[in-house]
Order: structure tokens, then sequence, then C-alpha cells
């Protein structure tokens, strides 16, 4: 976690003090959540997919006391599965980054833009959990951005690297279309029957 956190100073760029204060702020606001859903966890297990994932994106959910204004701007669809607890910060800063990456330069950035983030079982063995985390109402995409910022590390490092997924990331005219398939002995606390 200490590791992590040293990178995500490292690799935090911004223009003025204030607005590095506030991306590191964020980055390890993210950390210290995954941390805090690790601790309590018994026989390895940490949180149901629905609970990080609604952590993580509660302002765009329309939760009450956490409302980003005009109704929900994201939506959830997913079975009930348990997440390892050594796939819970992964995952938490993997979400944390497309949802900071949408609100600054994509569809959360404009007023009428939302994201759905939906996750599926794939049964075909080995298993795998994938997740599909679509944006639309955005700023129209003209091309796919050349630089490599710190969001795209962290979703390489914490996908792929740590969890040893898979990560394609696509910009369609409508909006980002990132698609994870993640080994479910890696991602899953527990083999779970796909629906």
């Amino acid at each position: 976690m200490l590791t992590t956190a040293r990178a995500v100073l490292r690799l935090s760029r911004a223009t003025s003090l204030d607005a590095f204060v506030r991306e590191v702020d964020g980055r390890i606001g993210a950390l210290a959540q995954a941390l805090a859903r690790c601790c309590p966890t018994r026989n390895g297990m940490a949180s149901s997919s629905d609970l990080l994932a609604r952590e993580e994106l509660a302002v765009f959910l329309g939760e009450p006391g956490c409302e980003a204004g005009g109704g929900p701007r994201a939506e959830l669809r997913g079975p009930v599965v348990t997440i390892a607890a050594t796939a819970v910060q992964p995952l938490a800063m993997a979400i944390h980054e497309l949802a900071t990456n949408a609100t600054k330069y994509e569809a959360l950035s404009r007023p009428e833009g939302v994201l759905t983030l939906e996750w599926a079982l794939l049964a075909d063995p080995p298993e795998r959990l994938r997740l599909i985390w679509r944006e639309r109402g955005g700023p129209p995409v003209v091309s796919v951005p050349r630089d490599r910022g710190f969001g795209s590390r962290v979703l390489q490092a914490t996908l792929v690297r740590q969890l040893g997924g898979t990560l394609a990331l696509r910009w369609e005219p409508a909006g980002l279309c990132c698609e994870v398939v993640l080994p479910a002995a890696r991602a899953l606390a527990e083999a779970v029957a796909p629906a």
C-alpha cells in the first residue's frame, strides 16, 4: 500500500500546487477506502462487486447525501460476486482513475454525460470476470488520446500486471469503452458458478 502511495506522489502531475493536492488527495482517499475494505475481512473475502463499485462511484449514483446534481449519472449492472481481498485495492484504484478521467475530460465533464459499469462471469474455462466501463454524452471523441497519463499507467499496473488481466480501451464516437477481463482465481474470493 505504501509503495502505491509513493507511486501516486511520484506520478501525479498538475499545473498548480492546489491542483496537485486535489489529485493526490483523491488518489490517497481511494487507497484508504480500499485498505479499510480489506482490513475487516474474514476468510480472504473483501466486498461484493456491487459494494466496491458503489463506494467508488457514490457521488454519480444519486445516493442520498452524495448527489452530483441532476440525478444519477452512473448505472451499475452485474451479479453479486465477492471480490478477493487482494483484488480490492487494484480494482478500487482502477475504478477511481476511470471516474477521475471521466470527470476531467470525458463523459462526466458534461452535465448530460453518464457512465455504465457492468460485470459478468464468463463460464468458458478458465473462469473469468469481465467488466465493461462505458461512457456516453461527453465531448465528441475526435481521435484516440496520444498521451499515456497517470490513469492509463494505473490501469496497466493494477489490472494487467497486478491481477493478470487484459485491458482494452476503445474511444468510440459516443465515448470511452473500457473492457477488462480478469482471471476469477485472482479477482474473486471463491469460485462462483456463472449465470
